[in-house]
């Protein structure tokens, strides 16, 4: 599932700057991601990626709301950081764009 999500992630920002920047600077902007499953209710995930000083345009938050909401399209969090999922804004739009169409 980790790779999945990197090369979906990074399927994001290629769309979103493959056209305004280099194939190296794009390939500098690809985002690792480390799962580990505690038990059957909790994930830990982290996301390393550019930090906003050397990224181009949202790529920072494109990795990392973008594997979030990939991660809650797979399994659907119920919570995050103790918050239901409705309360994180980047999740509950996710999903509305999901049940829209």
């Amino acid at each position: 599932m980790q790779e999945m999500l990197e090369e979906a992630c990074f399927a994001s920002i290629e769309r979103a700057y493959g056209t305004s920047a280099t194939p190296e600077k794009l390939n500098g902007m690809r985002p690792s991601i480390l799962l580990v499953r505690l038990d059957e209710l909790h994930l830990l995930f982290r996301v390393d990626f550019e930090g906003h000083e050397a990224s181009i345009g949202d790529t920072a938050a494109i990795a990392q709301w973008g594997v979030l909401q990939s991660i809650d399209r797979e399994i659907e969090l119920d919570d995050l950081q103790g918050l239901p999922s409705a309360s994180w804004f980047f999740l509950r739009c996710g999903r509305e764009a999901r049940e829209s169409k």
